[in-house]
């Protein structure tokens, strides 16, 4: 009997080691957020600016000639944060991001930050 006790309590201390010694190996990273997860702090890229020269329905021309066209995904900001709704006119000064290329005459905005009007 003592023998069957013995084996017992040491099979039940072998499988504790083995679980402990289990979960002491996962070391996986907790899984990263997306961008849409992760939240807007500190220094937010700025790939064009501009002054607003002229207002089209779901586009703006700044004064240097480039258009700014935006979709249902642009974000829109000012000093007191997200804008819904946003109503922009000529003279506005605009900063924004745009995953297309910068300099290109047409881009999509992603985020526009409304400066104020000049």
């Amino acid at each position: 009997m003592k023998k069957i006790v013995s084996i017992c309590l040491a099979l039940l201390v072998a499988l504790t080691a083995s679980a402990m010694l289990a979960s002491c190996g996962n070391t996986a990273a907790p899984p990263a957020e997306t961008k849409a997860e992760q939240p807007t702090a500190g220094k937010v890229v700025v790939n064009f600016e501009g002054t607003v020269a002229d207002v089209g329905e779901n586009s703006v021309t700044l004064d240097n000639g480039q258009t700014v066209v935006f979709d249902s995904e642009t974000v829109f900001t000012d000093a007191s944060g997200t804008v819904e709704n946003a109503v922009l006119s000529a003279g506005d000064y605009i900063q924004g991001y745009t995953a297309d290329e910068p300099d290109a005459t047409e881009i999509t905005a992603k985020r526009v930050h409304i400066v104020g009007q000049f």
